[in-house]
């Protein structure tokens, strides 16, 4: 029997703002030792468990290897892939999989990270985005978008990929008007955005893309399988998980 009190998890984001540059961003966060030291740690780990059992939980849920066993997906594209261990989940699971291209979109620091110390090879690469000028059949994005402001630029990338497919996971989305908060990390805090769900969909649709999917994503906070800890926000400005949405290029 879990016993566990989800009204007293620690909440995750503090305050509620309209305007990116209001939550005070402190420290490094995503770009921090800590995290390369987190990323590398989570695929060390992931990769030691997949020795012992091929069907091990990955380091988080995602629902992309479903579209990998197709024989007409041969590139995806993941937008902030951190360590990289969709790669090995793919491997994992998909027992037909064709892929030849894992391109991985990070930032300057993780790429040079994961580069150094040869954590990957083919058919797996990571770009930063500004030197990135490949075509992808999926373009995937797994807790990402959050930590941007102005989605142009992802947007740009999916119309220069040729993406027939574009799978987003984690997203917080809701029924209410674009705002931003801070999300505790350790010490740091991060600057995050909770967009408006039929504006953001708007987004993909105005690209030629069909909305086909659209489900909870549920996964663990601070250790425990639970919804997202936003005590403190105003009730109509809660959303209880975050969102994986699905579209195909129409």
């Amino acid at each position: 029997m879990n016993n566990f009190d989800y009204t007293k998890t620690p909440p995750s984001f503090e305050g509620v703002f309209n305007n990116w540059q209001l939550p005070k961003k402190q420290g490094k966060g995503l770009q921090s030792t800590r995290w390369l030291d987190r990323i590398r740690s989570q695929l060390d780990e992931y990769r030691n468990e997949l020795k012992i059992n091929s069907l091990c939980s990955p380091p988080r849920p995602s629902d992309l290897p479903f579209f990998c066993n197709d024989n007409g997906i041969k590139s995806i594209i993941d937008f902030g892939g951190s360590s990289g261990w969709l790669w090995d989940y793919i491997k994992a699971t998909c027992l037909t999989t064709k892929i030849e291209k894992y391109n991985v979109i990070e930032t300057l620091e993780v790429c040079d990270f994961i580069n150094n110390n040869s954590l990957h090879k083919k058919p797996v690469f990571y770009n930063t985005y500004e030197n990135f000028n490949g075509l992808g059949d999926v373009v995937y994005c797994n807790s990402v978008l959050q930590y941007i402001d102005n989605e142009e630029y992802f947007l740009t990338l999916i119309k220069k990929s040729k993406a027939k497919i574009i799978l987003l996971e984690d997203l917080y989305l809701g029924d209410f008007d674009d705002f931003y908060s801070t999300q505790v990390y350790y010490e740091d805090r991060i600057p995050v955005k909770f967009r408006n769900k039929k504006k953001f969909i708007n987004l993909f649709e105005d690209l030629g893309f069909s909305l086909t999917l659209v489900k909870p994503y549920i996964c663990a906070h601070r250790g425990v399988v639970q919804p997202l800890p936003m005590e403190g926000f105003p009730v109509n400005k809660k959303i209880k998980y975050s969102s994986t949405i699905l579209f195909k290029k129409i």
